[in-house]
């Protein structure tokens, strides 16, 4: 706003010195004919036949006919007189001045012949005048257009007041269509930015302002149509099509009417097919073109009262509309309609009323440009609204799929666990030979089958950035090759594959590292190998060095496979990389195993080199870096897990009896599923000195350590009444007495998710496994954990 007031006082001011200035006596008269009069035919007329020009009868309005003026001009002065006469406006069609008795014009004008042929080249129809002291001039002037509107009264200017003029005038028009070109640029840019389809509608709307107001000033005339033709003459009228049309578009999109007032919207329609109807007729006859001039005056008229009649009705009867969009709409209805009035012949053609549309169009301009600012910051409030809700909605969603995650690990690797807990159970027996066979292809299809699961799981936690290494496990490398190799030796061997694992160096007893992510990667790596090779052999190799604090591990593995191009070579590591091969599933497998490898590599430090051609193989190289073991720090409780019960609700007490001292080691298992159990109870009933217990869930947990000593416990995390989570606070809050408050707690879960995993840890627990559980693992974690616990007793 503090723009908006100098600007409208420079723009008046500029208007100070444009009236007529001249000290000549002139006398008009004018004639009127429908049909074409020759030269002779005029001067052939009774005097009587010109009417006298008084007032406003010099103005024809919208007119097709042909019009002759006869002036008389006369200098009463002592001093010659130079100056400048103006006839017609920019937009008549022909002008023709004779002078005495010579047949031919001594100067024409009109936007109907070529602009290099005008006597002084200018935008308007200016005729130089010379006039001796005390002498007079007469002149017989010839009006023609095909419909525009038409003043006859001619007018005079001293040089000094026409220049004057025209300096004023480049200013005033050079704010106005400055302001203009500027809008339009500035909300086409915001078109191209935000999308919104106002800001277009706008842009439009202000060029299609600038073009008809070009035309009306003749400045289209002169630098875009010079050569006289129809079209050019005919600007006008296409602008003000488009001027109308534009301005209803962007209305109807700014006060959203087909949303608001669906009823008033089908009269937006009825013009928007209305409007372009007219610009039809232009081109159909002469009579079409002269009817169009009325038609576009009256659908502009007939707009503004429809774009009035739309704002009152909202602003009033559902909801405020911008301020400033009211205040401009009011200035463009003043401007334009004083502007169709004139045209009709119903106000006076002076400047004001002839240039009112410019004044009108300029305020509109302005506070439309202000609404547009306030739509803008409105439009910007919306977006930050709709990012905040994405935001919600997608962190909702990623909490959702991690929790959807944590229950699929949970409900599969729940029935994986009873399998490979029986399969695993039934190798260790003696067995037929067929039998041990069966069960070898269960466990190993269990294997695969969990492989599978960890790397859906897996992948979801890259893509979130979230996987991570347990650097604080111990464990035996050989164990692991062991293991990995043969399961996959006995896959190999079904195939009719030579399989061979060759240790060079011996390997060490204990490495510390993630061994979980450790056998991930050999396990990913030697199913490719074998998944990928339909004759031959699969050979690993494996070096190991110390070097001081490490073990570094250098394993060759090559196959005789199918092999793979440069290519495909590229892309090995892309996830579903099998798909963008388009092998048709003849290999199997979800195609995420490599590049969950890939990840891990870079986790662990090390490196991967894989070298292939088609046909002859492929040979991949990992060289990997282990810590020799150091003394595991016991995880530190980072937070406590609020309950969501009131632990002296429940029937529990302090532990009152004394632990016996006994090599006897006893666990409580706090497990609700029935296989999980029996497959627990399998599993640790050959061990010998220890005792097990089971608790169908976390509150009958404490309640059996409220009645009995127990040495530790294997939690499981999902359980009915009270979950893992709880009855671990609950013990190490104290509830249970001092005894019980740092006994080792084993976290047996089904749910592999690192999240998962901090949460137990940071709940109280000291160590996390995950089903399906290792036998040797978990007597190891038993022994090691209780171990520690009774020396520090």
């Amino acid at each position: 706003m503090k723009f908006l007031f100098p600007l409208m006082l420079l723009l008046f001011a500029c208007t100070g010195s444009m009236a007529q200035n001249s000290d000549l006596d002139v006398h008009v008269s004018f004639y009127s004919s429908s049909s074409a009069l020759s030269l002779e035919d005029v001067k052939a007329l009774p005097q009587d036949s010109f009417q006298i020009a008084e007032d406003r009868k010099t103005e024809q309005g919208f007119s097709n006919q042909h019009h002759w003026v006869k002036l008389y001009l006369g200098n009463p002065q002592l001093n010659d007189f130079e100056g400048f006469m103006e006839l017609g406006r920019p937009v008549t069609d022909n002008i023709e001045v004779y002078q005495a008795d010579n047949p031919k014009p001594i100067w024409r004008g009109g936007d109907r012949i070529p602009f290099e042929e005008r006597s002084k080249a200018h935008r308007l129809n200016v005729f130089p005048l010379e006039l001796g002291p005390e002498s007079h001039q007469s002149y017989l002037i010839h009006f023609k257009s095909d419909g525009e509107t038409l003043d006859l009264q001619p007018k005079i200017y001293s040089e000094e007041a026409f220049y004057q003029r025209q300096y004023s005038e480049q200013l005033f028009l050079g704010l106005f269509y400055g302001m203009l070109f500027l809008s339009a640029i500035i909300y086409l840019f915001f078109y191209s930015g935000l999308k919104e389809k106002t800001f277009l509608f706008y842009g439009i709307y202000v060029l299609s302002v600038a073009l008809l107001q070009g035309s009306l000033d003749g400045f289209s005339y002169q630098y875009f149509f010079p050569s006289g033709s129809k079209f050019g003459s005919q600007i006008i009228l296409l602008s003000g099509v488009f001027t109308n049309f534009f301005l209803l578009l962007y209305s109807a999109s700014f006060l959203k009417v087909r949303d608001i007032l669906p009823p008033i919207y089908n009269l937006f329609r009825f013009f928007f097919i209305a409007i372009p109807l007219v610009g039809v007729l232009i081109y159909l006859s002469d009579t079409t073109l002269y009817w169009s001039y009325y038609l576009t005056n009256i659908n502009g008229l007939l707009s503004l009262i429809l774009i009035l009649i739309s704002v009152v009705y909202i602003h009033f009867k559902v909801q405020r509309v911008d301020s400033f969009f009211l205040t401009g709409i009011f200035f463009l209805v003043m401007g334009l309609l004083a502007f169709v009035l004139n045209n009709l012949s119903m106000l006076p053609n002076n400047f004001w009323i002839q240039n009112s549309a410019k004044f009108g169009i300029a305020l509109e301009v302005i506070f439309l440009s202000l609404s547009m600012t306030n739509l803008i910051g409105k439009l910007r409030e919306e977006k930050e609204r709709s990012q905040e809700e994405a935001l919600q909605k997608s962190e909702d969603i990623s909490a959702m799929k991690t929790y959807f995650m944590s229950n699929i690990s949970h409900e599969l690797r729940t029935p994986i666990n009873a399998i490979l807990g029986i399969a695993t159970e039934q190798l260790e027996r003696d067995l037929g030979a067929e039998e041990m066979e069966n069960y070898r292809i269960v466990r190993s299809a269990s294997f695969n089958l969990l492989s599978n699961v960890n790397d859906i799981l897996d992948f979801e936690q890259i893509e979130k950035g979230q996987l991570e290494l347990d650097q604080s496990s111990v464990f035996d490398p050989l164990q692991v090759f062991t293991d990995v190799t043969d399961s996959w030796g006995f896959e190999a061997r079904k195939k009719g594959l030579s399989f061979d694992c060759v240790m060079v160096d011996e390997l060490p007893e204990k490495l510390q590292g993630d061994e979980k992510r450790f056998r991930q990667i050999l396990n990913n790596l030697i199913s490719n190998a074998v998944k990928f090779t339909a004759h031959g052999s699969v050979r690993l190799t494996v070096h190991c060095s110390d070097q001081g604090e490490q073990c570094r591990i250098r394993m060759n593995l090559s196959d005789t496979g199918i092999g793979m191009s440069e290519a495909e070579l590229s892309q090995i590591f892309e996830s579903f990389n099998q798909m963008k091969l388009n092998n048709k599933r003849r290999y199997g497998g979800l195609g995420l195993g490599l590049t969950i490898v890939q990840h891990l590599v870079k986790l662990f430090g090390a490196k991967i080199d894989v070298d292939s051609e088609p046909g002859m193989g492929t040979n991949v190289k990992l060289d990997l870096r282990l810590a020799h073991v150091k003394e595991a720090e016991k995880p530190i409780s980072q937070e406590a897990v609020d309950l969501d019960f009131d632990i002296s609700s429940f029937d529990l007490r302090a532990y009152q009896g004394e632990i016996p001292d006994s090599t006897k080691i006893r666990v409580l298992v706090a497990e609700d599923n029935v296989m999980n159990q029996m497959i627990l109870k399998r599993l640790l009933a050959t061990i010998p000195n220890l005792e097990l217990e089971i608790a169908n869930d976390g509150l009958l947990a404490l309640q059996q350590m409220s009645d009995k000593a127990f040495d530790i416990i294997l939690m499981d995390l999902q359980m009915p009444n009270m979950d893992g989570y709880e009855a671990t606070a609950a013990i190490r809050s104290g509830a249970l007495g001092e005894a019980y408050q740092k006994i080792p707690i084993i976290a047996v879960t089904a749910d592999a998710t690192m999240s998962t995993q901090k949460r137990a840890l940071q709940t109280g627990m000291d160590s996390f496994m995950t089903k399906p559980v290792r036998k040797e693992q978990l007597v190891q974690k038993i022994h090691e954990l209780t171990g520690k616990m009774r020396v520090a007793s």
